[in-house]
């Protein structure tokens, strides 16, 4: 319903890892697909899942744009580290950008409405809160919905290949 492509890798829920073997199967995925960004879940979460999703993703766009590791295809710098706003993931969230979301909002509705958890089958009344939510981070952003995402320190790790370019290391290349 949103375009998106969707990715497993069947790891089991409530027991994800976040060890660099994981970390190196997402290093391959970002270097197949080549995003321009990457958006994750924080680390200030409660839920044990979400914290390895947010160390996954950081360690995963490290390998991925580190041209001295080698893997099957080349280095992708995705650019872009986003942390989503998430109710589970507060601890420590302070929204750094809000990117309008208007045009999205209703495809957003309908594809969230196919989610079991979002039809009300938890006690969490999900679809109330994000529908909230982005519109108040639209009032505050001057647009009718917004979505709030924190950003990666440090943000691109181009430098990490900038850096070995111009040492002059041509192995790197």
């Amino acid at each position: 319903r949103l375009g998106a492509e969707w990715r497993t890798l069947d790891l089991p829920d409530g027991f994800v890892p976040a060890d660099d073997e994981v970390a190196l199967r997402l290093c391959d995925v970002i270097r197949e697909v080549r995003p321009d960004a990457v958006v994750a879940h924080w680390s200030g979460s409660w839920h044990k899942d979400h914290r390895a999703a947010h160390t996954l993703a950081v360690n995963a766009a490290f390998f991925a744009a580190l041209p001295t590791l080698r893997r099957d295809l080349p280095a992708h710098d995705t650019g872009t580290l986003l942390f989503g706003e998430n109710w589970e993931d507060d601890e420590g969230f302070r929204p750094e950008r809000l990117f309008d979301v208007t045009d999205g909002v209703p495809a957003w509705r309908e594809a969230v409405r196919e989610y079991e958890l979002a039809r009300g089958l938890a006690s969490f009344p999900y679809y109330d809160y994000y529908s909230s939510l982005y519109r108040l981070r639209g009032c505050t952003s001057g647009c009718r919905y917004a979505q709030a995402y924190r950003m990666q320190s440090g943000q691109s790790m181009a430098g990490v290949g900038q850096f070995l370019r111009r040492s002059g290391d041509e192995a790197a290349r």
